[in-house]
């Protein structure tokens, strides 16, 4: 989470995360984006509405890189919600992906 993955790396995370889709969510991306995005929304509950969208996306977004278990997605979830909280919350992980990943804001 340096930003300095080498190709290698991106090739590796796009194939787990193929593989979990196909493995967990029976190759339906949608509803696995979708169950990912509502369990955040419910261990966060208000805290994640206060977010903007571009918040909510990249918390997403790094959230199903970890592909978790479907069976495991409220244990994941929460797990995720309190390692945010040692680094500082929500909206500054967020601001850090994001510049991490070359957005602004």
């Amino acid at each position: 989470m340096n930003g300095r993955a080498t190709q290698q790396d991106v090739v590796q995370i796009g194939a787990n995360h193929d593989r979990w889709i196909n493995e967990d969510w029976a190759g339906d991306a949608n509803l696995a984006l979708t169950s990912c995005l509502s369990e955040l929304a419910e261990t966060t509950g208000e805290e994640w509405k206060l977010l903007s969208d571009a918040d909510q996306a990249v918390h997403i977004w790094l959230f199903t890189l970890f592909c978790p278990d479907r069976s495991q997605l409220v244990a994941v979830s929460r797990e995720y919600y309190e390692a945010v909280h040692r680094q500082g919350g929500f909206h500054r992980v967020a601001l850090w992906l994001r510049r991490l990943r070359g957005e602004h804001g």
